[in-house]
């Protein structure tokens, strides 16, 4: 499991976190940094028979741990990088981490010219998991580190909440009449406390501000950015207008009653709401 996800059971289901003596559940940001990694070197090659090379892939370390893979990969090999590519995309899934694509090449030729040696180049980009080494050698005791250099991304709004339904051919005015009936459907003795209000993006660039037992119903063809965790009933919100200055201290009740959509189709009112020390 990511941080991220941790982090985001545990300050939704209302936990008491610290982390460095902080509590992250205090932060009114969702954002997640995605980092692309690049492990680059050189490594021989036999003359003719295909040019295999005798140093094979061992593994990789990410985040202090070397990844379970059960047996090396031959670099010279296309069908065995492959496998090599499958393997660390399903490990990566099964555990919770994130990454848009996995490259492992090994080039002999360029320009047209034959060399004695394999260019090697193994790419992860878009993930939330901290490469850190490749490790190459003819066999287990003459292992050869190689480091990842890492590319750091702006962060990004994290993405659908992980129960969400898969959200993959829905069309974003359908999925936003579906978090409207959820928004109209919403009341405060059915709100589950402790709750977290999320100000969700869709893809046409609008935005609503919704608690995540509504999102947790909704397609996941939505980002988040800032969050306000409700602790109580009783709680009281300070909403922030459009207009500087303008503004409003409210009950946790009287803020459901102004989001909900007056009619079905009605966009919710925009409003900013912040938590009142």
């Amino acid at each position: 499991m990511a941080l991220e996800e941790l982090l985001e059971i545990l300050c939704t289901e209302g936990e008491e976190v610290s982390i460095n003596g902080l509590d992250p559940c205090a932060n009114g940001d969702c954002y997640e940094v995605l980092s692309d990694y690049s492990a680059r070197f050189i490594i021989r090659a036999y003359p003719g028979h295909g040019d295999p090379s005798p140093d094979f892939l061992w593994g990789v370390r990410a985040n202090g741990q070397l990844l379970p893979f059960n047996y090396p990969y031959y670099i010279h090999n296309e069908i065995s990088r492959n496998q090599f590519v499958t393997a660390l995309g399903n490990w990566m899934r099964q555990n919770g981490w994130r990454y848009e694509n996995i490259s492992f090449t090994a080039d002999l030729v360029s320009q047209g010219v034959k060399k004695p040696y394999y260019d090697v180049s193994i790419v992860i980009t878009g993930t939330d998991l901290n490469f850190e080494f490749v490790y190459e050698g003819t066999d287990m005791a003459n292992q050869v580190p190689h480091p990842f250099s890492v590319k750091n991304r702006p962060p990004v709004l994290c993405s659908g909440l992980p129960e969400s339904p898969n959200g993959e051919g829905q069309e974003v005015e359908t999925v936003k009449e579906l978090l409207e009936q959820e928004i109209a459907n919403q009341a405060l003795d059915n709100l589950a406390l402790p709750a977290v209000l999320y100000k969700t993006h869709f893809p046409d660039s609008s935005y609503y501000w919704a608690f995540g037992q509504e999102l947790k119903n909704i397609p996941a063809i939505y980002q988040r950015s800032k969050r306000v965790h409700i602790s109580s009933s009783q709680q009281s919100l300070l909403l922030e207008g459009e207009t500087e200055g303008e503004g409003a201290s409210v009950m946790l009740e009287e803020f459901i009653d102004r989001l909900r959509p007056a009619q079905p189709g009605n966009r919710r009112p925009v409003w900013v709401p912040v938590q009142k020390p």
